[in-house]
């Protein structure tokens, strides 16, 4: 099943849609998350909801950890309710974690990160709190993120790949190049078992994909892409 957000003027009042593959056949998910959705992270049967609650006209995240059977809020008040911002959720699941990432658009799609939040799931056995991470590098033009499986976030930052750790310590790639021949990553994603994928690409345009068993910032290896 594959879940999106249906915003105005669509729907009137922002909320999720569930997709079933099979049949083709779209419409709300049957518990909606507790917050009016801005952005929307899933991975596995974790599924990531960040918006405004209703209630407190403040910044909040809602949680399903059974795949949106249920919901849970984790209270942002210190998160900026700017309608301008982009928003963006990246699950850890393996944590029970999410980061979230808010920033301005910048030039060509990139995001200009102006908070960058590291928020646990509201369950028992976590008494983490919800807390801001200074990265030690500006993040001026990110063209992609996503959160490792050890809690870690990779950032994709004018072409150079940055690894940030949960307390913004920074392990940043010698240059924008993924190999000798000149590639620049963008778009990483999650890959099976501990791999992270990424789409390289060449000066002229020529297309690879570039995989890690680490996730480390120099430890990237180039492969054709072979149709």
């Amino acid at each position: 099943a594959m879940l999106r957000i249906c915003s105005a003027p669509r729907c009137r009042t922002p909320r999720l849609d569930y997709l079933e593959p099979r049949t083709g056949e779209l419409g709300p998910l049957q518990v909606q998350p507790p917050v009016t959705p801005r952005a929307l992270g899933v991975v596995g049967g974790q599924l990531w909801v960040a918006g405004v609650d209703p209630a407190t006209h403040r910044y909040a995240i809602a949680a399903s950890l059974d795949d949106g059977a249920s919901w849970a809020t984790v209270p942002l008040p210190a998160v900026s309710t700017d309608p301008a911002l982009v928003v963006q959720v990246l699950p850890v699941p393996e944590l029970n974690t999410a980061w979230l990432l808010l920033g301005k658009p910048a030039r060509r799609g990139a995001l200009a990160v102006t908070g960058l939040w590291l928020v646990p799931a509201p369950v028992p056995q976590l008494s983490a709190a919800p807390h801001q991470v200074r990265s030690e590098h500006p993040l001026d033009s990110v063209t992609g993120a996503v959160g490792l499986k050890d809690g870690r976030l990779v950032v994709i930052d004018r072409g150079v790949l940055t690894v940030l750790s949960q307390d913004g310590v920074a392990d940043a790639a010698e240059s924008s190049d993924a190999g000798s021949v000149g590639y620049v990553l963008r778009e990483p994603q999650r890959g099976p078992h501990l791999l992270v994928v990424a789409l390289a690409l060449r000066s002229d345009g020529v297309a690879a994909i570039a995989t890690s068993l680490t996730g480390n910032a120099n430890d990237w290896r180039v492969r054709p892409v072979v149709l």
